[in-house]
């Protein structure tokens, strides 16, 4: 069950069987979790416009962003952006029980990113302080084996150590570029 000024909720498990009515207990929806905080440079300077993501651990897959898989998680509440105010800070609130991943980006920042952000028991507010980094970027040419450059070619690009792993991917250019 899902209600954007709630948390969603899974109803209890039932088995439906023919000619038969049931009548279900009420499903009590809460307002859930709230995750709160900052984010900052290295210096330690309040970033205003970063997008912050949080989202459920059990429904990520990583690495692809499949824009209908994006929105079918943001529709559910699995998913839930917001941008950092003046002051670096965010809150987002209704969240239902679960692990969650915290990723921000900003522009000519490096992402930051927190895994295994445990939204459960009786403390319903957690706090995170995010620090972005200094961006690195890779550069390149794709080119076939007469040297004719490629256009359209999947670039993917991951990082595997220091953790959280992280991925992407991009396309190159008309000129093979990217």
């Amino acid at each position: 069950v899902h209600h954007p000024e709630y948390a969603p909720t899974v109803g209890v498990s039932l088995r439906a069987l023919p000619d038969e009515i049931q009548e279900l207990q009420p499903i009590v929806l809460n307002s859930g979790y709230r995750i709160h905080g900052s984010v900052s440079d290295e210096a330690g300077n309040p970033l205003q416009g970063v997008e912050v993501a949080v989202q459920l651990h059990a429904t990520m897959n990583f690495g692809h962003h499949d824009q209908d898989r994006l929105a079918l998680e943001e529709a559910s509440g699995r998913l839930r952006r917001v941008i950092t105010d003046g002051n670096g800070e965010f809150s987002v609130g209704h969240l239902a029980r679960g692990i969650y991943q915290i990723e921000a980006s900003l522009e000519d920042f490096a992402s930051s990113i927190e895994n295994a952000v445990q939204c459960m028991g009786e403390e319903f507010l957690v706090e995170r302080h995010l620090v972005m980094g200094t961006e690195h970027r890779l550069a390149g040419l794709v080119r076939d084996e007469a040297g004719n450059p490629i256009p359209d070619a999947l670039v993917a690009a991951a990082r595997i150590r220091p953790r959280p792993i992280y991925s992407c991917e991009t396309r190159t250019d008309e000129n093979g570029n990217f």
